[in-house]
């Protein structure tokens, strides 16, 4: 009963404190798009570079890499990593970043391997959010100093000196009303120490892989308290099980940009976890930059889906956005790097021979009744081809095998085999984007 009390009191306080910050978070929305480490226009070589040129409410992209080199946070930006396992900053002196303004965040990075006596992330000032963070071989990996109502969610430290530590001038500003939770602290010299107020949970806590206590009733969350060093804080909802942070890695294979599209489109993509081998998938378009519509909801990752695009506009400047969500509820996204269009389909159409008419040695002769086609001795087999984007090729088939390929006008061939029988003959005309159209046909010849 104890704990159950002491947890639904930190949920009410982390429930009115999380708002709190969430709310001056929110603040950075908006704002233009910076780029860290790709190409093209508003793209940077350092981190540093970006923020000195970014402004109030701007998110700045860093692409997957190594980046050596010490970051000051001194605006209310958002800094995302495009993962958290393959976009690492390494730091040296000092502390590898600051946050030294109001209201930042930070997410999707690998800290590591800070030679000199500094942190990981050192937070001063207020309401910044740090999630989605590896933090190891520091001696501080979070150094919170007269920082007060922060959010630190889905972290993990690991082999540090400290993983967090919290301090301030108790005759200045203090460092209270943070909330730290859903993290690892794994093998750290001391896991956490607090010399303030702040909250360790929230109907979770963190996990910790020195913690001694046990679960009784198998929830996943220890019963008895974690203590935070340093003062008086305790984690009252310690959980027993590393917790999964890493989001999944998503590569949109096809459509990527650049394509012309028509009729039936496979959409193709690849997605790795660390926990989950079937992450669910989730896949949008978006038309002009005119918000996101579901294709298709809620996948089994099978890598491939076929979407049937014939009823859309035909029009440039469509993209597509694939997210995976693992089992532990972490999304990963990836989007077409370019624009694709959408195009009227190829078409093609036998000229000859036609449906319902008798042939003698490639002449029309009679009509017929219904659609029988009838050809005694050779017939030249006839058709047209058009796209709006030009005709690559046309194939012609009989009876399912490849007979002749042509690249250029007139589309026709001659079926002269020596045969008695009906057959199918099958055009497959592809522009020059590769989409393709087929008719068939079924016909009699006589050719001995």
């Amino acid at each position: 009963m104890k704990k159950l009390k002491f947890i639904s009191l930190c949920c009410i306080i982390s429930i009115l404190t999380a708002n709190f910050v969430f709310e001056n978070i929110n603040a950075t929305s908006g704002g233009k798009i910076l780029y860290v480490g790709g190409s093209g226009l508003n793209n940077y070589t350092k981190i540093q570079y970006a923020i000195d040129n970014a402004s109030n409410g701007d998110t700045i992209f860093v692409y997957s890499g190594t980046y050596y080199e010490n970051v000051v946070v001194d605006k209310t930006i958002n800094l995302v990593g495009e993962h958290l396992n393959t976009t690492t900053i390494i730091g040296d002196v000092t502390d590898t970043i600051w946050m030294t303004g109001n209201s930042a965040c930070i997410k999707g990075f690998t800290i590591r391997d800070n030679k000199s006596q500094g942190a990981g992330i050192r937070l001063t000032w207020d309401h910044h959010v740090v999630e989605n963070c590896n933090i190891f071989g520091v001696k501080y990996g979070i150094l919170i100093t007269s920082s007060s109502s922060n959010l630190i969610t889905n972290c993990t430290f690991r082999n540090n000196e400290y993983g967090i530590i919290i301090t301030g001038c108790k005759c200045a500003r203090g460092s209270i009303n943070s909330i730290i939770y859903h993290n690892n602290f794994i093998n750290n010299d001391v896991q956490a120490r607090d010399e303030w107020s702040n909250i360790w949970n929230s109907k979770t806590g963190n996990y910790w892989s020195d913690y001694a206590g046990k679960d009784e009733n198998n929830d996943g969350i220890g019963d008895v308290p974690y203590t935070i060093s340093g003062g008086f804080n305790k984690d009252y909802a310690p959980i027993m099980k590393p917790i999964d942070i890493v989001p999944p890695i998503v590569r949109l294979v096809f459509p990527n940009g650049g394509e012309f599209l028509a009729g039936n489109v496979t959409i193709k993509w690849k997605v790795w976890d660390d926990c989950d081998a079937n992450p669910k998938i989730d896949i949008e378009y978006s038309m002009d930059n005119n918000g996101w519509h579901a294709v298709a909801t809620g996948l089994s990752n099978t890598t491939e889906y076929m979407w049937d695009i014939s009823a859309l506009p035909v029009k440039k400047n469509y993209s597509l956005g694939i997210t995976a969500t693992d089992m532990s509820g972490n999304k990963g996204r990836d989007a077409s790097n370019g624009t694709f269009t959408i195009i009227s389909p190829p078409h093609t159409d036998f000229i000859k021979p036609k449906k319902g008419f008798f042939y003698f040695n490639n002449k029309e002769m009679i009509p017929l009744p219904g659609n029988l086609t009838i050809c005694i001795g050779a017939i030249k087999i006839q058709v047209n081809a058009f796209s709006d984007i030009g005709i690559e090729k046309v194939l012609f088939y009989l009876d399912s095998n490849l007979t002749a390929i042509k690249t250029s006008e007139p589309y026709e061939w001659v079926l002269d085999k020596k045969t008695f029988g009906k057959h199918e003959v099958k055009v497959v005309a592809y522009d020059n984007a590769e989409n393709e159209v087929s008719k068939r046909a079924n016909i009699w010849v006589f050719n001995l």
